[in-house]
């Protein structure tokens, strides 16, 4: 997480703007929200639901 906010920091001083701790803190939780989000996802599906074919068979 720290490397996220250093380079968002670096990013946005060489792009000419001031940075904003608050909005890349917010950036990096949101990404990191989607991200596990998506892990539980995937989890879930797999145990839960029972396709009728493999994907295999599908292409």
């Amino acid at each position: 997480m720290l490397s996220a906010l250093v380079k968002s920091y670096v990013d946005t001083t060489h792009s000419g703007n001031v940075p904003c701790l608050e909005d890349a803190v917010t950036a990096t939780e949101n990404k990191m929200g989607v991200t596990e989000a998506l892990a539980h996802y995937v989890a879930e599906t797999e145990t839960r639901v029972a396709f009728p074919a493999a994907m295999m068979e599908l292409s």
